[in-house]
């Protein structure tokens, strides 16, 4: 089962193609993952 947490990005492949959903981490590779990165998120809160 999966558990819903923390993602610089979320696909949602019941709507995207395969290639949508890598277009989308294209772009985000592109512009940047913003700051706080999920790791980093996840860092602090421990």
């Amino acid at each position: 089962m999966h558990r819903p947490g923390i993602y610089d990005l979320e696909v949602d492949t019941s709507i995207k193609s395969a290639q949508g959903g890598a277009d989308e981490i294209r772009q985000l590779m592109f512009r940047g993952v913003p700051h706080p990165t999920a790791f980093e998120r996840l860092a602090a809160d421990n």
